[in-house]
């Protein structure tokens, strides 16, 4: 979804359809299920009663790395360090780093 929502409207359909046929299979996809809707949905609700928002496409990849174990590569840092700051325990790290 994130993926799909960066590119730009310009973009053509079988730049998109190649994109997702070619480049995705290339990497693992990690299920998005009941456990990570749950936290998801709590992450967001926490946010939202902060007047925090940073959408739901965020929460959800924050609470998948999370459950997961893993380390969400970003550039957008100030997002999911809102969610450490609730207690949540994430890894971030800044691709533009690297």
């Amino acid at each position: 979804m994130e993926i799909v929502a960066g590119f730009k409207e310009e973009l053509l359909a079988e730049q998109l359809r190649h994109f997702l046929e070619d480049v995705v299979p290339m990497f693992e996809v990690i299920g998005f299920g009941v456990p990570e809707a749950c936290l998801a949905g709590e992450i967001y609700a926490k946010l939202e009663n902060s007047r925090q928002r940073i959408g739901v496409a965020d929460t959800g990849i924050a609470a998948t790395a999370s459950l997961q174990g893993l380390t969400v590569v970003t550039s957008n840092l100030k997002h999911f360090e809102r969610i450490i700051a609730l207690g949540y325990p994430l890894q971030l790290e800044n691709w533009r780093n690297a």
